[in-house]
């Protein structure tokens, strides 16, 4: 089967990246672009050779190679400065190196460029209210970002974490509750058993906790969560 191609291509390359082989990585993604050129359909043939980029982005940012992913992005954006997705994820491999002045800027435009897409309200406040900083400014902007995706988990997430930081902790509890019903993921979780946490319900957290580890151990931010509050992941497990 033709489709079924390029995601075993993607796997291969994938696997490839985790192996530390980034060349060989890449040279998959090459070969796939290449193939990519043969479909007539102009449109197609845009949508699958941003998908392979995208997934060559991935791949090396899974990797931890942010100079490679950095120099696809940038050739990217300046091959086309009209694709928010390029200005997008430029301003997450920011986020990931710290640049925040960066990242922000890239943010606001793309959400010049696409004022009614929630992604860019939400990237931008949930960093603002992750790093504690600009908190009305960061509640502005996912109340925006809720406004624009009222039933997207990941915004909910964002949306409980200012309040979360504001000190709303029974609003922020139910936003959580409701994401992580939609989206148990291990982030979401680790959120969650902390503002559970706050709230006294220590049994609750460490239950969602239990639940999160299951789902990714390895998860940063839960372990990172689990540290603050001087719950070791081996506790959980027992």
């Amino acid at each position: 089967d033709a489709r079924l191609a390029p995601a075993a291509a993607v796997k291969r390359a994938q696997l490839l990246g985790r192996m530390g082989k980034l060349d060989d990585a890449q040279a998959v993604f090459n070969d796939m672009l290449a193939d990519a050129e043969d479909i007539a359909e102009p449109d197609q043939r845009a949508q699958r050779m941003t998908a392979i980029r995208q997934a060559e982005v991935g791949m090396l940012i899974d990797a931890k190679s942010y100079d490679r992913a950095r120099k696809v992005l940038d050739e990217r954006a300046a091959a086309e400065p009209d694709n928010s997705d390029w200005v997008y994820e430029l301003a997450m491999l920011d986020e990931r190196e710290k640049r925040y002045d960066s990242m922000e800027k890239l943010l606001r435009r793309v959400i010049a460029m696409q004022p009614e897409a929630k992604q860019g309200y939400n990237a931008l406040g949930y960093s603002l209210a992750d790093r504690n900083v600009r908190l009305p400014e960061a509640l502005q902007l996912l109340e925006k970002a809720s406004a624009l995706g009222p039933d997207d988990p990941y915004i909910m997430d964002s949306l409980a974490w200012v309040k979360f930081r504001l000190g709303q902790l029974q609003p922020a509890a139910e936003l959580l509750r409701n994401a992580y019903a939609k989206a148990p993921e291990a982030e979401i979780g680790a959120h969650l058993g902390e503002v559970l946490w706050q709230l006294g319900q220590q049994d609750e957290a460490r239950k969602t906790w239990t639940e999160a580890a299951k789902i990714e151990p390895d998860n940063v931010i839960l372990i990172d969560t689990l540290r603050r509050y001087n719950v070791p992941l081996s506790a959980l497990s027992k």
